[in-house]
C-alpha cells in the first residue's frame, strides 16, 4: 500500500450531472474535481440535497433514466468510468467499486431471500456454481452476523435496520474491492450497530489500504473516520481540507456555519448558532455564488463577480496549534499534504476553536 500511497484510486475532474424534471433540469452536481488515494477516506459533506448522493451513483454508472452525466472525466486507477460500456461497468461494480447504500432494506431486492442475493455476487463475478456461491455467502454472512443460516432464508423485510446493513456491508466488501462508496452507512443504526459498522470501514482502510468515499452530513462520523473533508453546497465543492483543519478553522463561510451549530461548539457559548437561510433550489440558481443569500461574510465583490472556484487558502499569518476538539479527528490517520482549497471572495480568517 505505502508503495503507490500518492497514486489515486479515483480521479474525477469536472464531474456534472442534473436530472430532467417537469418543473425543469435540476443540475445536482457541478464541475466536482477530486482524488481518492488508497487507504484514504474522503468525506463528502454537507446539507441534504446538496449532490452528494448524485456523485457516487454517477461514478458507478447508477444514476435514474431521468439523469445523466453532463460532463467531467473520472478514472479508476487511470480507467475512465464515465461512458464505459454497462458490461465494463457491472465488471467493477462490486469487484474493484463497491456501494453501500443510504437505505439498505430499500437496496435489497425484497422478494429474492438475502443469501441469494449475497451468493449473486460471487456467482456474477467469480462464475462459482449456485450451490458453491451459496457456501460462500454464508460464510461471508457470518462474518457480521450470528445465526447467518436463518438471515440466509429470510427476505429484506425480515430484517431490522442493522441487520439490512451489516448484510449490505458483507455484499459490498465480498470481493475485496479496491474502492468503497459508503452512503450514509450509519443512518438510523442503533449506536452498537453504528460502532460496528465504522469499525468495519476502519478495518479495510487501514489493513486492506481501500479508499473510502464516505457521504454522510454526521460531523460525528466525519471525525472518526475522514481524512480529508470536501464540503458540498448546492452541486459544488465549496471547501477541501484534512480533517483537523476542518474541525478547528474552516475557512468556507458555510463549513463554519455548518460547525457553529454543532452542538459540541455550542456548549462553549452557552447557545446553538444556527445558520440563516434554506439551500437554493437548483432548478433555479441565482447568479453569482449560490450561498450570497445565507452568508455572513458578504463584499461588493461578491455580489458584482461569478461564483470564485476552489483556491489554495492563503493564511496571512500561521494558524493556531491544533487544540483538543469534540467530535476528535482520529490522529492516527494519515494526513496527505493536500492544500487547503478555498471557493470564497472573503474566507473565514479566524478559527472556529482557539
Amino acid at each position: 500500500m505505502a508503495a503507490d500511497i500518492d497514486t489515486p484510486l479515483l480521479e474525477v475532474r469536472a464531474l456534472s450531472a442534473s436530472y430532467r424534471t417537469p418543473a425543469g433540469a435540476i443540475r445536482a452536481v457541478r464541475d466536482v474535481s477530486f482524488d481518492l488515494r488508497p487507504g484514504e477516506t474522503l468525506a463528502l459533506v454537507g446539507e441534504s440535497a446538496a449532490g452528494k448522493s448524485s456523485i457516487g451513483l454517477a461514478l458507478l454508472g447508477l444514476l435514474p433514466s431521468n439523469a445523466s452525466v453532463d460532463g467531467g472525466e473520472a478514472r479508476y486507477r487511470g480507467e475512465p468510468l464515465l461512458g464505459a460500456t454497462p458490461d465494463r461497468l457491472r465488471q467493477l461494480r462490486g469487484a474493484e467499486i463497491s456501494m453501500i447504500f443510504q437505505d439498505a432494506q430499500s437496496a435489497l431486492t425484497p422478494t429474492i431471500s438475502v443469501g441469494d442475493q449475497v451468493a449473486e455476487v460471487y456467482a456474477a463475478h467469480l462464475r462459482l456454481s449456485r450451490k458453491e456461491a451459496r457456501e460462500r455467502a454464508i460464510a461471508r454472512l457470518r462474518e457480521v452476523l450470528p445465526d447467518a443460516e436463518r438471515v440466509a432464508k429470510a427476505y429484506p423485510f425480515q430484517l431490522s435496520g442493522g441487520m439490512a446493513q451489516r448484510v449490505m456491508i458483507a455484499m459490498a466488501t465480498a470481493l475485496s474491492p479496491r474502492v468503497i462508496i459508503a452512503d450514509e452507512p450509519t443512518a438510523s443504526l442503533d449506536p452498537s450497530v453504528r460502532q460496528e459498522t465504522l469499525g468495519a470501514l476502519e478495518r479495510l482502510r487501514d489493513e486492506q489500504g481501500v479508499g473510502v468515499l464516505l457521504i454522510t452530513h454526521d460531523f460525528g462520523v466525519v471525525a472518526r473516520l475522514a481524512d480529508r473533508v470536501a464540503v458540498m453546497y448546492a452541486g459544488e465543492l465549496v471547501e477541501v481540507v484534512d480533517v483537523r483543519t476542518a474541525f478547528r478553522a474552516p475557512r468556507h463561510p458555510y463549513t463554519f456555519g455548518l460547525l457553529s451549530s454543532l452542538p459540541a461548539y455550542a456548549s462553549e457559548r452557552g447557545q446553538l448558532v444556527p445558520m440563516a437561510g434554506q439551500p437554493p433550489d437548483l432548478s433555479d440558481l441565482p447568479p453569482g455564488c449560490p450561498f450570497l443569500p445565507r452568508c455572513s461574510k458578504v463584499t461588493l465583490r461578491c455580489r458584482a463577480e461569478p461564483a470564485p472556484a476552489l483556491a489554495a487558502y492563503a493564511p496571512v499569518e500561521a494558524d493556531p496549534q491544533p487544540a483538543e476538539a469534540h467530535p476528535q479527528p482520529d490522529e492516527a490517520h494519515p494526513q496527505p499534504g493536500e492544500a487547503h482549497l478555498v471557493a470564497c471572495y472573503n474566507p473565514i480568517a479566524v478559527a472556529l476553536r482557539e
